[in-house]
């Protein structure tokens, strides 16, 4: 391998890994300064029974101009890549133990992710994080992971 990634890339948690049993909200991210962003869903183990086709974790992301709680909106589908109308649904335990991802590009400067629980689907481990590229400025690469 010739090409650097390090340097081209940031990734930056929004929410740390934790079992989930309920509807939520990840930290929003900050991309302005970026070309580029995907954010990541990483789904752990479910738990017994707890994914079927009533009981489910719905994802969708969201993009607001301030960071602000009550000013996020989910992003269009025109601005989303990869992910069928901005939702991704995982209602089976054939879908758990994965990583999905969610492409952006919108053009406002806070991203996250929204979680809603369908059904009490029980408890399940996750982790969300986002990957920014296509920097307008040079970086001096990452040593450390925010």
């Amino acid at each position: 391998m010739n090409q650097d990634l390090f340097n081209v890339i940031k990734i930056t948690a929004s929410l740390d890994p934790v079992a989930k049993t309920a509807s939520f909200v990840s930290t929003g991210i900050a991309v302005a300064g970026y070309e580029s962003a995907t954010a990541y869903v990483y789904l752990g183990t479910a738990a017994a029974n707890s994914l079927a086709s009533g009981k489910k974790w719905v994802f969708t992301l969201e993009e607001c101009a301030t960071d602000t709680d009550g000013s996020y909106t989910t992003v269009a589908t025109a601005d989303i890549i990869g992910a069928a109308a901005n939702s991704l649904t995982v209602d089976a335990t054939t879908e758990d133990n994965l990583i999905y991802a969610i492409g952006y590009k919108g053009t406002l400067e806070y991203i996250r992710v929204r979680c809603a629980a369908t059904g009490s689907p029980g408890s399940t481990p996750m982790a969300i994080f986002f990957a920014l590229g296509n920097a307008r400025h040079a970086t001096t690469g990452q040593t450390a992971f925010a």
